[in-house]
């Protein structure tokens, strides 16, 4: 566990405990506006499985981050996200959080896996344990059909089983 704590320095960022994160346009997310909902908007803060959580872009790339293509007609979705705990215990990132997307056929990629990248690297990173108030900015690819349109993302809390859907604007290719 000590290791994970150890690769989350590279992954994420410490916020003192009971502060409020400093409000700043298209940056840190006003946690203090998470809401509970069944449905969000990109850059809106909300609360999946008490993880506090925000999706900042969606967007088509060529690879996943690591550099791998994508399966033979597929295609990868790289989501930005924030993920914070407000509890008062660990807690561990994957137990709280799974994503898939939604595609306008009606079809999903519910139960596909996804690979977690940092913002900063291409090396996949594996268990994350958020302490008490631990901010967590990284991304995630998702494999999606290549001729899908993928309408939004669903973000799951595996635990209590809390859904959030988050609309998407027409994809863009990543350059």
């Amino acid at each position: 566990m000590n290791s994970v704590i150890a690769l989350g320095a590279a992954l994420v960022i410490a916020a003192s405990a009971g502060a409020t994160p400093k409000p700043a346009p298209h940056s840190d997310p006003q946690w203090n506006r998470a809401l509970t909902t069944a449905h969000a908007r990109l850059m809106q803060p909300f609360i999946v499985d008490g993880l506090q959580v925000r999706i900042d872009r969606v967007s088509a790339v060529s690879t996943f981050a690591d550099g791998t293509p994508p399966d033979q007609g597929a295609r990868i979705i790289e989501v930005e996200y924030w993920a914070r705990n407000p509890q008062t215990e660990n807690i561990d990132f994957f137990d709280r959080f799974y994503a898939y997307a939604l595609m306008r056929d009606g079809s999903d990629t519910d139960g596909e896996g996804l690979s977690f990248y940092p913002l900063n690297s291409n090396v996949e990173f594996g268990d994350v344990t958020l302490t008490p108030s631990m901010v967590q900015h990284a991304r995630f690819d998702v494999e999606v059909p290549a001729g899908g349109d993928v309408t939004s993302l669903v973000v799951f809390g595996p635990l209590d089983g809390a859904k959030v859907t988050v609309g998407l604007p027409q994809l863009r290719q990543k350059m």
